[in-house]
């Protein structure tokens, strides 16, 4: 299983190769142990080679020294040794030159110079094409024979290498290198050398026709350094090893060649790091990436994210090696010491006058561009997808907040407006913001708005682009809740104001079939987070871009005629299918809690949507046959039943029969249900006898809080005070809201109505009346109303009864310095809530003292001991506590709790009540005035 996080850099390390010389030579420490002969000779060339053979040689080839192989016979006697010989000189030269690949040598000729001619050491053509092909080297083996000089010097890209076979004729030198390699030699001034020059070419491995170089790889590597393309930060590759110590110099082949690749960047800290499963347990520093200390020491308990050629971590078939080299982006050393260092210098260089690079070093990082690339990774999420374990979630969240990531996003939003940095603005949006629990869409859009505002579209589409891309994977709902929000045709809850700028239509053009070119959009089950936000903003966005911008003069370009951009269109972007063509699978959207729901919404925000009746009958019929165990899990979602009956009402679909089954599965939920959507249904006829018999049968139950679900509050009740406030002020407020608008003149006598049903109690005016009162248009009938009843019930509220509390005054006796049971006892007697207090002993550890004076003071004080059969509190409590005896005019501690509650809220509802009469005797007055301020009747003018 491959890991993408890590794709880059192993392309990167493809580009490598074990470290290798463009020459190399070395001898044998004996002569060749062969026996030649040459076409023409009687006898075996003797050595070192005599002059009589030489001459001899001289007149066979007379204008050459070069003797081509075929003229040469091998002893077989001496086949093995042969073998063996070239086997070494492989081993000594060769491998050297190409460690990585594996070569064959075929002898090409021999040479017999007596001048000094480097130009005999040149290959002798072959007629075999595929070893002609994969030819890259020459290696030349020195056969023993007396001459002064003649050395070789071998020269490639500003290197030279020298060879001088002026060796003991015992020993046989060779030397190998490239055909791209330039050969000189010294003038030989007496005898003559001889030489068996072989052919290198390839049989396996990387080819090379010139010696290779880390150039390649250096580059790559600096790219991905240098570049602010979110990634993975601590990366990873297998090291194997079998030193008990981490050292550098231990490192061979194409581990020693990672490392100088990677410190020659000068991008890249550096290190070799023993591990336990994913974290570094010990690490050794390159000591030529000159990584701080405190980098050091951090890093050591963090985590590798990412193995070179090894799955991802989270992967069931990963084992973590137990050596690795370890290497980051010199920038992340940010991340294992804290980012907050970074925000502080970048908000003083955007403040400073001279701002200039080289300033305010951090952790040897100076560069405004790193900085920034640095604290954006802590916005970076290497798994985006959503988890499904609510504790891994909880765990992670905790974890973001510690690193202050929510505020830590508008601390960006403020260096990246002030910089005005295209650059650094595209990668932000493109690569690294990603919605997460801690980072709400609600908090990202406005950062992304401004970005735009500020650039403009154009600039950063591409961005754009990606971060559709990326997120429509993992989080649908928020990519589409975005694009609709920037294009301003979310007009139910935008997260973010319409980006409103020239020819923005465009873009939205390509964000939409972004978004449908996503494989598997509609029909596959493990696409995340797909809802009815993801199909809303699908149906309108895909109103907007066929029907809406097609119609609109100034959304193109040139200002060409619609009939023309719709043609223009049509060529640039592939036909599709639409949205809701109900033959197309949606796997994985439910169709009530989705689709309905969706689809009801886009209505809401485009009027002139059109509604596929298909689909809209499909859903009723689900409705109609709905099973038992489906609806009561349905019960909950009252935008369930608000958009069945939106949709019914709009396709002409809606009847009594319908109404009715809506009622029987979602009951009292259909009070906001109905009031969340009629204010939108052009005809409330048919709705409207239905709501009022409706709730002429329930409002006897509204005020019963064993039916109320805390799902029935709608999203329009989203203040924090609201998530205290008791359902049953919602269902009150949404049924006087649905009857304002279908049966306005009955609002008033269920308003009285619901006030009969409600106790006469103080606990009803503070949790109930309170805040219905202060949720109510105080210009309506029914505020008038319920504020009179509430200040007459409030009224007619009988006093509290008069409760003494615990305190007690401490016995004389009784010292606190004597010992820790003695000071406990005397804190107990003045607490005021307290009647019972543990001692956490038996009674055989009880503080003498503290037994005489509770026997003294029996009439106020006494031990009690713990039911045996309660083990559970005896081992938390021990086995006795201490009372106090219940005195005239005391409660029991439970009932006295009670009882202060009721005065802290006959308190609370005091001060409301005075504020309330105030407000209503202001209201009579401008009442009256205005009743005694109608101007007389205009005098008719005589003519």
């Amino acid at each position: 299983m491959s890991n993408p996080s890590t794709a880059a850099f192993e392309a990167a390390y493809d580009l490598l190769h074990a470290p290798s010389t463009f020459a190399a030579s070395g001898a044998l420490p004996h002569p060749a142990p062969i026996l030649l002969t040459l076409a023409g000779m009687d006898e075996p060339l003797s050595w070192p080679l005599g002059a009589a053979q030489a001459k001899q040689i001289a007149t066979l080839y007379p204008d050459t020294k070069v003797i081509p192989s075929s003229d040469i016979v091998i002893d077989q006697r001496y086949a093995q040794h042969y073998d063996d010989m070239l086997s070494t000189v492989y081993d000594g030269s060769v491998d050297a030159v190409v460690p990585s690949s594996d070569a064959k040598m075929v002898l090409s000729h021999m040479v017999v110079d007596d001048i000094g001619d480097a130009e005999s050491f040149c290959l002798r053509p072959t007629d075999d094409e595929a070893i002609c092909a994969t030819t890259f080297g020459v290696v030349i083996l020195w056969l023993p024979s007396a001459h002064k000089g003649g050395a070789l010097t071998l020269t490639y890209g500003g290197q030279s290498h020298t060879v001088d076979d002026n060796t003991p004729l015992v020993e046989t030198a060779f030397a190998a290198t490239f055909l791209s390699t330039t050969i000189t030699s010294e003038a030989i001034t007496s005898g003559r050398r001889v030489a068996l020059v072989y052919r290198l070419y390839y049989i396996d491995g990387p080819m090379h026709l010139v010696p290779p170089t880390l150039d390649a790889a250096i580059a790559a590597f600096k790219a991905l350094g240098q570049s602010g393309v979110a990634t993975i930060q601590r990366v990873g590759t297998e090291l194997f090893t079998s030193d008990d110590r981490l050292s550098f110099e231990s490192l061979m082949g194409l581990d020693m060649a990672f490392v100088d690749a990677l410190v020659a960047t000068g991008c890249y800290d550096v290190g070799l790091a023993d591990l336990t499963g994913t974290t570094i347990e010990t690490f050794l520093p390159h000591p030529s990436c000159g990584i701080p200390d405190d980098v050091v020491r951090d890093c050591r308990r963090t985590t590798i994210e990412g193995f070179l050629s090894l799955p991802p971590p989270t992967a069931p078939e990963f084992h973590g090696p137990s050596r690795a080299i370890v290497f980051w982006p010199k920038r992340h050393r940010l991340n294992l010491v804290g980012m907050a260092k970074a925000f502080f210098i970048l908000a003083q260089r955007l403040t400073a006058q001279d701002n200039k690079d080289d300033d305010d070093a951090y952790l040897g990082i100076s560069k405004t561009r790193e900085l920034v690339l640095a604290a954006m990774s802590i916005f970076h999420v290497s798994n985006p997808l959503p988890i499904e374990s609510h504790a891994m979630r909880i765990y992670l969240s905790v974890e973001r907040q510690q690193q202050h990531v929510p505020r830590h996003l508008k601390r960006m939003q403020r260096i990246l407006v002030a910089l005005k940095n295209v650059e650094l603005s595209s990668l932000f949006i493109s690569d690294y913001i990603t919605v997460e629990d801690v980072l709400p869409l609600v908090d990202i859009a406005p950062v992304i708005h401004s970005l735009l505002a500020m650039h403009g579209w154009g600039p950063l589409e591409t961005a754009v682009l990606r971060l559709v891309q990326r997120w429509i994977r993992t989080h649908a709902d928020e990519a589409l809740h975005l694009l609709t929000s920037l294009a301003g045709l979310d007009t139910e809850s935008p997260v973010c104001p319409s980006l409103g700028q020239a020819l923005d239509a465009e873009l939205f053009k390509r964000c939409y079939h972004v978004v449908r070119a996503t494989p598997g959009l509609l029909t596959n089950k493990r696409l995340q987070n797909r809802g009815p936000i993801f199909l809303k903003g699908l149906l309108l966005l895909e109103h907007y871009v066929q029907t809406t911008v097609a119609q609109l003069y100034d959304a193109n370009y040139v200002r060409l005629p619609p009939v023309l951009v719709t043609a223009i269109d049509a060529y640039l972007f592939p036909a599709l299918p639409a949205v809701m063509s109900f033959d197309l699978p949606t796997h994985g959207l439910d169709l009530l809690q989705d689709i309905a729901v969706g689809l009801a919404s886009a209505a809401r925000c485009q009027p002139l949507l059109p509604l596929p009746v298909a689909v809209v009958d499909e859903i009723l019929e689900a409705v109609r046959a709905m099973p038992q165990d489906y609806a009561a899990a349905l019960r909950h979602r009252i935008d369930v039943p608000a958009a069945v009956l939106a949709l019914a009402s709009l396709t002409q679909r809606f009847d009594a029969g319908l109404f009715a089954t809506c009622t029987g599965i979602w009951g009292l939920g259909m009070l906001p249900a109905v009031a969340s959507i009629t204010s939108q249904l052009e005809d409330t006829a048919l709705l409207s006898p239905l709501l009022v018999d409706y709730v002429d049968s329930v409002a006897e139950t509204l005020a019963d809080n064993s039916v109320w679900e805390k799902a029935w509050r709608r999203p329009v009740y989203a203040a924090e005070d609201d998530a205290a406030t008791q359902i049953g002020v919602f269902l009150f407020l949404d049924t006087v809201l649905a009857l304002k608008l279908v049966a306005p003149n009955l609002t008033l006598a269920f308003a009285a109505r619901w006030l009969q049903t409600l106790p006469t109690t103080l606990d009803a005016i503070d949790s109930l009346l309170l805040p219905v009162v202060v949720r109510l248009d105080q210009a309506s009938a029914v505020y008038r109303l319920v504020a009179k009843t509430v200040v007459e019930r409030f009224a007619a509220e009988p006093p509290l009864p008069d409760v003494t509390n615990f305190e007690m005054q401490p016995h004389p006796s009784l010292d606190n310095e004597h010992c820790y049971q003695c000071r406990n006892a005397h804190e107990f007697a003045r607490e005021a809530d307290k009647a019972s207090q543990p001692c956490h002993c038996g009674r055989n550890e009880l503080c003498p003292n503290l037994v005489r004076i509770g026997d003294a003071d029996a009439a106020r004080l006494c031990f009690v001991d713990t039911d045996p059969a309660d083990k559970d509190r005896i081992f938390l409590e021990g086995s006795v506590r201490l009372e106090k005896v219940r005195q005239p005019g005391q409660v029991s501690e439970p009932e006295w709790r009670a009882h202060k509650a009721k005065v802290a809220m006959l308190a609370r509802v005091t001060a409301f009540i005075e504020q309330l009469k105030h407000k209503l005797r202001d209201a009579t007055h401008e009442d009256e005035t205005r009743e005694t301020e109608v101007p007389p009747a205009k005098r008719l003018r005589l003519l």
